[in-house]
């Protein structure tokens, strides 16, 4: 069993938070937090991921990845344990769905990241707010950002701790002082003058008037000042004017671009490679998980010339089946990275875990060796269809455990004839 790294647990399971992730893992999808709770590292690609995140903080390096394989081969699971420890080195991190946008333009883009943003210190809280973020359901990252920020250098730098409704205008008193970083603190009173004025179209420009040194005159609309890479680079200096070592950005499900209008596919595979291309934003990295299927197939990133060119190399290595699975390779071939019948196994008690806290102990009825049973079921009906063996054996667990808490003789009998049904119900590809 490769789990010799582990992820830390950043947040308690709770029974509620257990409950979620089971509810998500039976409608048979990978839920965007808590993955720390069932985890194996397959191949060690998770600890060259934690490597490659000190490094682009500590050498201002902008950084893309690409993970990609077949359905179930555990992209979205590997986007989720990247921003675990991200989020656990105090990097600033923003989850994406490519379900979520209408393109993949930058400024489309820039506007999604701003409003998923979230970092440790909202998500360690105990209150409804530091869970729904966690789990991707808060959707006012930036704002929360600087306001956590100019509530942190209010405390620094008064004597007195302030009622939360003054803080922002105490930091504008603060910015004639010289106390204050004054990067941080351009950006800070912007932010603050734009709440108080109702100014959406204030706020949306402080990114870009802020970081190009430009004076705040008037309010205009971001996107008539500068371009969504340059407003992503400018979100990037932010983050680490605040003190973060970096901002990481994951996005799922970049196959569907394939689905999207001629010219609104166009562009966002021109985005694509604007962000491998893009050196302006130090301490930036973007992870992003791409079916096989959306990698190699029609309407694909072959659209793009220099796209498919500067990704050629690196395909290539990711679709050779005689190449092993190379960690540091923009493209992280996950296909390649197998489950062996012990991290199988190790997801299955880890599932049961989450089953007792979610539902308690008594609640819980599956047996170490009916796990193997299961587990071995499953290995045997999947044959050489590697990536159904990981969702079918999670949805099968949950399955059991349900069936158990409301019939507690509930029998494996027959088991294996539903495990060949999902197997010959789930797509081979994306």
């Amino acid at each position: 069993m490769s789990d010799a790294f582990q992820l830390p647990k950043l947040v308690p399971l709770t029974p509620k938070l257990a409950r979620l992730v089971l509810s998500k893992l039976r409608d048979g999808t990978s839920p965007p937090g808590a993955v720390e709770h069932l985890w194996v590292d397959r191949g060690g690609w998770a600890a060259k991921m934690s490597k490659q995140l000190d490094r682009v903080a500590e050498d201002d390096l902008t950084d893309l990845r690409i993970a990609t394989g077949e359905y179930g081969s555990g992209k979205s699971h590997a986007l989720a344990a990247s921003a675990t420890r991200a989020l656990s080195k105090n990097w600033a991190v923003s989850r994406l769905r490519f379900a979520d946008t209408d393109g993949l333009d930058s400024t489309t883009m820039f506007h999604l990241i701003a409003r998923n943003l979230i970092v440790a210190e909202r998500i360690k809280g105990k209150d409804a707010d530091a869970a729904n973020a966690y789990m991707g359901i808060s959707q006012d990252g930036t704002d929360w950002l600087f306001r956590h920020e100019a509530r942190k250098l209010l405390k620094k730098h008064t004597k007195e701790p302030l009622p939360a409704q003054s803080a922002d205008r105490a930091l504008a008193r603060l910015i004639e002082s010289a106390s204050l970083p004054i990067s941080a603190s351009r950006a800070l009173s912007a932010f603050c003058r734009a709440e108080w004025d109702g100014s959406t179209d204030l706020r949306n420009a402080v990114s870009a008037w802020w970081l190009n040194g430009e004076p705040m005159r008037r309010p205009v609309a971001l996107e008539k000042q500068t371009n969504g890479m340059s407003m992503i680079g400018a979100l990037a200096r932010i983050v680490r004017a605040f003190g973060y070592p970096g901002l990481l950005v994951t996005i799922d499900e970049v196959e569907d671009v394939r689905k999207l209008a001629p010219k609104k596919r166009s562009a966002a595979w021109e985005n694509l490679r604007a962000q491998i291309d893009f050196s302006e934003a130090p301490g930036l990295m973007l992870v992003l998980a791409l079916a096989t299927a959306g990698l190699t197939g029609k309407e694909g990133p072959e659209e793009n010339d220099a796209l498919a060119s500067r990704l050629r190399v690196a395909k290539r290595a990711a679709l050779d089946p005689e190449k092993k699975f190379d960690p540091n390779a923009t493209i992280l071939a996950l296909d390649k990275l197998k489950f062996s019948e012990g991290d199988l196994r190790s997801v299955a008690r880890q599932l049961r875990g989450i089953f007792a806290e979610g539902f308690g102990k008594a609640e819980t009825r599956l047996e170490d060796g009916e796990i193997d049973q299961i587990t071995q079921d499953v290995i045997e009906e999947a044959g050489r269809a590697e990536t159904d063996r990981c969702r079918t054996l999670v949805q099968m667990i949950v399955q059991v455990l349900n069936e158990r808490r409301e019939d507690g003789d509930f029998s494996l009998d027959g088991l294996r004839e539903t495990i060949r049904d999902v197997i010959r119900r789930e797509p081979r590809r994306n």
